[in-house]
């Protein structure tokens, strides 16, 4: 895993701020012998307090966390100064990723109907491409330093009615389009660890954050 290759101290501890009622991360990482405290936080103010109340922090987990934010970049950036005044922790996101090919499958169709998991989730505000997310860690305060993406060639998206009603030779061309054009075609989840590093302008809106310059 990526903490595991980042090699935690054993003194450190694993602050998750992901949602609570998925326990498989935190129940891997301790079957690991990362010991693992749950934080929550409604705003700035409440994170930094969650975050002052443990010792010894060795990474942080917004696992399926930023898609859920209007402005995901004050988050991160406010983590990103707190960490670089407290022995610069590590920062793990996941984020699912909206270019998957079935994705493009769906709109190509017309079809961009809510779903239960992955980028369609109605929860979600935000959708996230390599280049997206890129840009909104770099000027948010953070580089990236490892990756473990999720590889499918199905993802949540897939229809079956989708390719089944349609040519195999046009399905093979869209496959050979997507593979050929989208060097992330199967990724399901980008899953990213970074490290904290001062920024001379904290972005101020999302759009600061994301736009291309």
């Amino acid at each position: 895993s990526l903490l595991s290759e980042l090699e935690l101290s054993g003194d450190r501890q694993v602050v998750d701020l992901g949602d609570q009622n998925a326990k498989s991360e935190q129940a891997a990482l301790r079957s690991c012998g990362v010991e693992v405290v749950p934080g929550t936080f409604t705003d700035v103010a409440s994170l930094k307090s969650t975050l002052d109340g443990v010792d010894k922090i060795g990474s942080v987990l917004l696992v399926e966390v930023l898609q859920h934010l209007a402005d995901p970049q004050e988050l991160l950036t406010a983590l990103a100064a707190w960490a670089l005044d407290h022995g610069s922790p590590s920062l793990v996101i996941s984020v699912p990723h909206v270019a998957h090919v079935d994705m493009g499958l769906k709109l190509l169709c017309g079809h961009f109907e809510a779903q239960q998991g992955g980028p369609l989730h109605p929860a979600n505000l935000r959708f996230f491409t390599e280049e997206t997310l890129q840009r909104l860690v770099d000027r948010s305060g953070w580089n990236v330093v490892r990756r473990d993406d999720l590889h499918s060639i199905y993802s949540e998206e897939y229809e079956a009615g989708l390719r089944d009603g349609l040519p195999e030779e046009m399905m093979g061309a869209l496959q050979a389009t997507a593979q050929a054009v989208n060097p992330n075609w199967s990724v399901t989840h980008f899953v990213w660890a970074l490290e904290p590093r001062p920024v001379d302008i904290a972005p101020t809106s999302y759009g600061e954050a994301v736009v291309p310059t």
